[in-house]
Order: structure tokens, then C-alpha cells, then sequence
């Protein structure tokens, strides 16, 4: 079998002209075109001019194909001049209709030749009641794209997680850093204190009160260190005007301009930090009703000046008449009430109003006698109301 097949192929090989040598052409670098005949191995070729060694693929082994057979063109259709006919109408004949009369044959060859004519014309025939044209329902599908995708819900959760971490570690180190600093706070805080720097003074016990607060204490330390933080920064912010000053500036205000006075008020001394001593009296108030106030020795026009003691943070104190208080607070407003019983109301605000507690604090602002007197020195005032707030003697 094998050798039939060999001596099949010697056969037709013998049949077939050889095939010419297949020239080749190469480029060299140098721009020198090499020419040559292929041979049925490869070929390494060196360029004259540079003397570069080029490769040369070998001859093709596989045999050309043979080339198709063009199938002759047809000649283009020239287009009809005449125009199309129209269709003849179609009719339902259901059964053979009766022979008609030589009159009625005539009549009806008249009227079919009728619409022929007029297809033949250009006019399009008449619909029938059966042709009429079919509605048709359009249906608009809205296809909505969601709002925010997988991937996008992904970024989200990655995000939260990430800011989260970020919260909780941020929380952690200013614990951290609040446990650390808070003894250095307090020994730099009572030295300055002691040398008489009273704003460096200020600053550490700010910042001791931050440390407890973030440590969440409630201890009697923590109270104290709270308490002094606020005496401090009322000693710092204390207003630069007495307040008998400024009682004499609205003395001087007219009763036409108490709108005037209000928003001078407002603008230069609405927020200044004051420090009171005197005693809780009860009195009529503006409108006659007994009241609880602490008189202040400077009267407008005949007009007597109290402060409204009616405070959360003066309660402990304030609940027994002839008390004497030491207490500060931020001015709210300083107006002229009543019309039975008309005098000047000095009002603080309730959230910043507290009782004097510490001795030390109240000596910076040069209020303290140097010998002690009767239970109103200050120096016992300040002994009941710091067992009146839980602060350690």
C-alpha cells in the first residue's frame, strides 16, 4: 500500500514542470538591497558594502495555489420606461352569479373600465371597509439604572470601616494622652499659681480640667481641679470696666434711648465676666413679688441695683435670706423693670454663674484681707461654700 502510494506521487511529480528558483530581496541597514535566488535551506548573507550578515528564509515547499476562475459579469439590467401595472382588485365570488342581460353586461363593462382608468392615472384605489389599517400598541419599557451599585455600596462600607478605625484610635490616643499629662498639668498649674503667674495658671488648669473630663472622672480631685480651672478663667477674663462704671453709663442713658443702651450694652459688655460678694435678701422685685437678690451699693437715679440670684449654679446657697455669697458669672443684660416697684436688674447667665470656692484663686484678685474678721471674711465664706460644692478643705 505504502509503495503504490510513493510510486503515485514519482508519477505525478514527473507530470508537473519544476517550478523556477524564487529570487529573494533584502534590505541591510546600511540601505544596500541584496539579491539572490532562495534555496531549500535558509542562507546567511553578507552585506558588500558594511559587511552585516543577513538571513534569508528558504524556498517556499508548499505547492501555489491554483488561481480561480473568473465567472463573466452580467450585463446590468437596464430599468423599464413604462410604469408597473397595478394590480387588478381582487374579488370574493362566493358563487357563479346569474347570467345578466345584454343591458346590464354593457352597464357593467362601463363601470369596471371606470377604476382601471383611474389606477392608469396615478390615483391609488379606493380602500374597501374590510382594508381598513390595524392599530398598533407601542409599549415604552423604562429601564431604571440603580441608584448606587455593588461596587459603590462596597467603597462605602470600606470607607466607613477605614474612618471609624481612624475615629476610634484618634479617641484612644487623646485617653492616653490625657492619663499621661494630667500630674504635669496640676504641679505646673499650682507653681504658677504660687509665683503669681495667673494666666500660665489658667492654661494648666484648663487643660487638667480637659484631661479629667476625657478620663470621665468624678472624684473630689477632679472637682477641684474643675472648680479652680473656672476661677482662673474668670480671674483672666475679668472685665476690664467695674461694673459701677458701667451702671453710670446707663445712668446717663435717657429713657427715650433705653433701645440705644440695650445694644450698647449688648456690644461692649454682654458677655464680661464679673466677681459679686454680698448678701441674699429677699425684696420686692419689680412687679412686688418677693424675690430673692443681692444688693449692689451704687443706686441709678434714686433706683436701687440688684442682681437676680434665682441661679442653678447659686442654688446651694441662695435658698436661706441673709446669706453672704461669693459667686461670678457673665453678664447677660442690665435693664430698668417694674412699674409698681421700678429698679435696675443685673441678670448673669444661668449657665456660666458658680460659687466661689477656693481661697488661693480669690487672693489673685487682691480681695482678701490680710487679718481675719467676722464670719463674713471671705476667707470663711469661701471655707462654706466650698463644703457647700464637695471641694476638700
Amino acid at each position: 500500500m505504502v509503495s503504490w502510494l510513493a510510486k503515485t506521487t514519482q508519477l505525478l511529480q514527473r507530470r508537473q514542470p519544476p517550478e523556477p528558483p524564487a529570487p529573494y530581496e533584502v534590505g541591510c541597514s546600511c540601505g544596500h538591497q541584496i539579491t539572490g535566488v532562495r534555496k531549500p535551506g535558509y542562507q546567511s548573507v553578507t552585506c558588500h558594502r558594511c559587511g552585516n550578515v543577513l538571513f534569508v528564509l528558504p524556498a517556499d515547499v508548499y505547492p501555489k495555489p491554483k488561481p480561480k476562475k473568473e465567472q463573466p459579469k452580467e450585463p446590468p439590467k437596464k430599468p423599464d420606461p413604462s410604469p408597473p401595472e397595478a394590480p387588478a382588485p381582487r374579488t370574493k365570488t362566493a358563487q357563479a352569479p346569474p347570467t345578466p342581460s345584454p343591458r346590464a353586461q354593457s352597464t357593467q363593462a362601463s363601470a369596471q373600465k371606470a377604476p382601471v382608468t383611474a389606477t392608469q392615472s396615478g390615483s391609488p384605489p379606493a380602500q374597501t371597509q374590510s382594508e381598513k389599517p390595524k392599530a398598533v400598541d407601542v409599549v415604552n419599557v423604562e429601564v431604571r439604572r440603580p441608584l448606587v451599585t455593588r461596587f459603590q455600596l462596597i467603597l462605602l462600607a470600606i470607607g466607613g470601616v477605614v474612618c471609624a478605625t481612624g475615629y476610634f484610635v484618634w479617641q484612644s490616643r487623646l485617653t492616653d494622652q490625657a492619663l499621661v499629662s494630667l500630674p504635669g498639668h496640676i504641679e505646673a498649674g499650682a507653681a504658677a499659681l504660687r509665683a503669681g503667674d495667673v494666666p500660665k495658671a489658667a492654661e494648666e488648669y484648663r487643660q487638667a480640667a480637659w484631661a479629667v473630663d476625657r478620663l470621665k472622672r468624678a472624684d473630689a480631685e477632679s472637682l477641684a481641679i474643675r472648680q479652680k480651672a473656672k476661677e482662673l478663667g474668670a480671674v483672666v477674663k475679668l472685665s476690664p470696666v467695674p461694673l459701677f462704671e458701667i451702671c453710670d453709663q446707663a445712668r446717663h442713658a435717657k429713657k427715650e434711648a433705653a433701645e440705644k443702651w440695650t445694644e450698647k450694652f449688648n456690644e461692649l459688655y454682654r458677655g464680661a465676666w464679673i466677681v459679686v460678694e454680698g448678701d441674699v435678701v429677699q425684696e420686692r422685685g419689680p412687679e412686688g413679688l418677693g424675690e430673692p437678690v443681692v444688693r449692689f451699693p451704687y443706686p441709678i437715679d434714686a433706683a436701687p441695683v440688684v442682681f437676680d440670684v434665682r441661679l442653678s449654679g447659686l442654688a446651694p446657697m441662695t435658698g436661706k435670706s441673709g446669706q453672704h455669697l461669693i459667686f461670678a458669672g457673665q453678664l447677660a443684660s442690665l435693664t430698668k423693670e417694674g412699674s409698681k416697684n421700678p429698679m435696675w436688674i443685673i441678670r448673669l447667665k444661668d449657665e456660666t454663674a458658680f460659687l466661689w470656692g477656693n481661697v488661693d484663686t480669690y487672693h489673685a484678685l487682691g480681695r482678701i484681707p490680710d487679718v481675719a474678721g467676722d464670719e463674713n471674711d471671705p476667707r470663711h465664706v469661701l471655707s462654706r461654700q466650698a463644703a457647700a460644692l464637695g471641694l476638700k478643705p
